[in-house]
């Protein structure tokens, strides 16, 4: 769990600083809210940084290692609701690895 974490990490800096490149502050801050709450360990906001990412990529035609981690990202996601996992509330586990990996890819969360 806590390896799928790190992924989930690395995936939400690596989202953010696709938005923060595009200069679009209103955005760059409702991803930045989405990433601490999910950093709280909130499952639901997870998944909708996830649904936000994909339109946000798709839209803004995001370059491939972008859409790798969004890939690898949604696929840890659906593995775990698959297995009635984090609806809610993300597993500690996970929420340790994704912690570890949000600050080794370079996140600074502002309050967790």
């Amino acid at each position: 769990m806590a390896r799928s974490g790190t992924v989930l990490g690395h995936y939400l800096v690596a989202v953010q600083r696709f938005v923060i490149q595009l200069d679009l502050p209103e955005d760059a801050a409702r991803f930045g809210d989405m990433a601490e709450s999910a950093l709280d360990g909130d499952g639901t906001a997870l998944v909708a940084f996830l649904h936000a990412a994909r339109r946000c990529l798709s839209a803004y035609d995001a370059p491939e290692d972008v859409w790798e981690w969004h890939e690898r990202a949604l696929a840890i996601v659906i593995d775990l609701l698959a297995d009635g996992a984090m609806v809610d509330r993300i597993d500690a586990d996970l929420l340790q690895g994704l912690r570890l990996g949000y600050g080794s890819a370079g996140g600074v969360p502002t309050a967790c």
